[in-house]
């Protein structure tokens, strides 16, 4: 019940920002800049981009507030033109990017004692390097499915493709990511083990 209300609420300020209130577009931005950031950089790898993509999300959605239709949630539909937005960026994004090699060679200097918010810290920087491994199409399904919480049906709506490819994009993601990980973890080991132990650090 929570989330029907929830949905009706969202399109409620939809209808509001089609009439011209800038109180319901305040609303509407501050809850999903974040997200829409965190999705556009996911696809992009570039902070200045992807907050471009989220000035651009919003602009669209301001503009074109009258055209939703209703059928989906709002996040679904402001997804939509986050990734569309992304797509039109995208040949930027492929000159500009980082190569995956320049990623493997960073080590943290900073790095002292081995200990559990290191080996964390390293974790999650390698699960990113893994991520950023996936071809773009897998990378925005496990994105869109477990950093933004959207069903498959959602994931194909967004993303305008059949929802069968969206789960076989997600099986070979997931198949990809079981190779890449342990791979990654084993590094993280193998460097923390080259450190020194906690009492022969003076």
């Amino acid at each position: 019940m929570g989330i029907l209300r929830k949905k009706d609420a969202e399109h409620r300020l939809i209808k509001q920002i089609a009439k011209g209130s800038k109180t319901a577009f305040e609303q509407l931005f501050l809850k999903y800049r974040e997200p829409v950031y965190r999705f556009s950089y996911t696809l992009l790898k570039n902070d200045s981009i992807a907050e471009d993509v989220v000035h651009e999300t919003f602009m669209v959605l301001w503009r074109q507030a009258d055209r939703f239709q209703g059928k989906s949630k709002v996040s679904t539909w402001l997804f939509g033109i986050a990734f569309n937005v992304s797509q039109s960026q995208r040949v930027y994004f492929d000159r500009h990017r980082e190569s995956i090699s320049e990623e493997f060679e960073m080590v943290d200097e900073s790095s002292s004692n081995p200990n559990n918010s290191m080996r964390q810290a390293e974790y999650e920087h390698w699960v990113n390097v893994g991520l950023g491994k996936l071809s773009p199409d897998q990378r925005i399904v496990v994105e869109l499915t477990y950093y933004s919480g959207f069903s498959y049906i959602e994931i194909a709506d967004i993303i305008d493709c059949p929802v069968n490819t969206v789960k076989t994009r997600m099986f070979h993601a997931r198949k990809n990511l079981r190779t890449f990980i342990p791979n990654l973890i084993s590094k993280v080991d193998a460097e923390i083990a080259t450190l020194p132990a906690k009492e022969d650090v003076e």
